[in-house]
């Protein structure tokens, strides 16, 4: 198993994408603390940790209980995100400080603390979840769209902090997975729209050469392959994972 003996933080690990990469590593052999705001039924190798990641505050205590547990961290994937879908003039100052909380600050404060012990030992992976959002303009999820354009650009500025001391900082952009979020999307775009959910994915389909949906198991077989040895030599970068909706 290639991740035997390491350990991992993976936050939004209740369901979609987070789940999946969870597991993933798993199978692969870590110990996997599965971190999220709802409670779920952990499987083999995953401990859950019920934390509200808009306390940022809180989070360098979080990761310090985590390693007096499972060990000093050897990988950490910031999946956790939020997506609110509403008009432009519908925005409000809350949600939109509770997108960048969880969205940015969160895997901001994760990285900044898990990075100390990551240091010392002079090897670590950090794999952060964008989107094909944070290169697209959105009509109903700005605030994403921002937050996930910060990501990015968190990951390029943490590869390169890091980077000397031999840990490395990577993106995935995945873009439209079968997932419980995006299904929610598709029926407030509905809704919204005064059209079928369905409807409102089919542009985007249509957009993507491969003309489907992605699956949540192959967003986390492209985190596999960012955390492993195979990716040794990489750093700094944002890899889609959208079915060539993307082509950059």
């Amino acid at each position: 198993m290639k991740l035997s003996g390491k350990v991992a933080l993976v936050t939004g690990a209740a369901q979609g994408i987070g789940r999946a990469i969870a597991e993933l590593l798993a199978a692969e052999g870590a110990k996997v603390a599965a971190v999220d705001s709802q409670d779920f039924v952990a499987g083999p190798g995953l401990t859950p940790y019920l934390f509200d990641l808009s306390l940022t505050r809180e989070i360098p205590s979080l990761v310090k209980t985590i390693e007096a547990t499972l060990g000093n961290l050897d990988i950490l994937v910031n999946c956790a995100g939020i997506c609110p879908t509403r008009p432009l003039f519908d925005c409000d100052e809350a949600t939109w400080r509770k997108v960048f909380d969880i969205n940015v600050h969160a895997p901001f404060f994760l990285t900044q603390a898990a990075a100390s012990s990551m240091i010392a030992r002079r090897q670590g992976v950090v794999v952060n979840l964008a989107s094909v959002s944070a290169f697209l303009p959105k009509l109903e999820q700005i605030d994403y769209g921002a937050s996930k354009a910060a990501l990015v650009s968190l990951t390029r500025s943490f590869a390169a902090i890091l980077g000397p001391y031999g840990v490395r900082v990577n993106a995935l952009a995945p873009g439209m997975i079968d997932t419980p979020l995006t299904r929610n999307i598709a029926e407030t775009r509905s809704k919204l729209r005064g059209v079928s959910a369905e409807e409102t994915q089919r542009p985007v389909i249509e957009a993507t050469p491969l003309r489907r949906r992605g699956e949540a198991r192959e967003v986390a077989a492209a985190a596999l392959f960012l955390v492993g040895p195979e990716s040794a030599f990489i750093t700094g970068q944002t890899l889609d994972v959208c079915g060539g909706q993307l082509m950059r």
